[in-house]
């Protein structure tokens, strides 16, 4: 999906424009237009939630937290990501015979999905290192090194369990990479 083009604007398009086109196609497509239960409200519910994707998008990238490359197999994974659809996500990716920084970056993605942190924080690091100056994946990188050591304040030290707040890293983390959609990278409920 290329936002730009769902909402129907050019890439330059400034934000005025941009929030112009979206509340033009926000008040074209809302269901409530429609008869309930037709299959117009129904495709004009699917189309509304693509348009909302689409704007979610492209105000991250205006704002520098998010990378957009146009290209078509990353805009896939993405949305598949987005949609919870990690397995699909991992397929797309794996069937990619180059592995730029948007690879690593969204294998990384994947990665911590399935709750694999080591292989995720390694994915990170490397697409910040192939693109230093990429906020998205700077952010991801630096979740997943302060969360790194969540897990070494837990232990008995002679008088029960010992625990701080180094838990709540982990909370910090998801919402660092919470870039791609709210909530979709964190598979925990809160563990504040």
């Amino acid at each position: 999906m290329n936002p730009y083009q769902v909402l129907g604007v050019d890439q330059n398009a400034s934000e005025d424009e941009i929030k112009s086109a979206y509340r033009k196609l926000v008040k074209k497509y809302h269901p409530d237009r429609f008869a309930h239960g037709s299959r117009e409200q129904a495709a004009a519910a699917e189309k509304l939630k693509q348009v909302n994707a689409a704007y979610d998008m492209v105000t991250k990238v205006k704002q520098g937290n998010y990378n957009w490359s146009g290209a078509p197999q990353f805009t896939a994974v993405r949305a598949a990501i987005q949609r919870g659809a990690i397995s699909e996500a991992e397929a797309l990716l794996s069937k990619m015979e180059e592995h730029p920084a948007e690879w690593h970056y969204l294998m990384g993605v994947v990665l911590l999905r399935r709750g694999w942190y080591d292989g995720a924080g390694q994915h990170f690091r490397r697409a910040y290192q192939m693109e230093p100056g990429n906020k998205e994946y700077e952010n991801a990188m630096r979740a997943m090194t302060q969360s790194a050591g969540m897990y070494a304040d837990f232990g008995d030290d002679n008088q029960g369990v010992r625990m701080n707040s180094q838990m709540c890293k982990i909370c910090a983390c998801c919402a660092c990479l919470g870039c791609l959609g709210s909530n979709m990278f964190c598979p925990w409920l809160c563990c504040c």
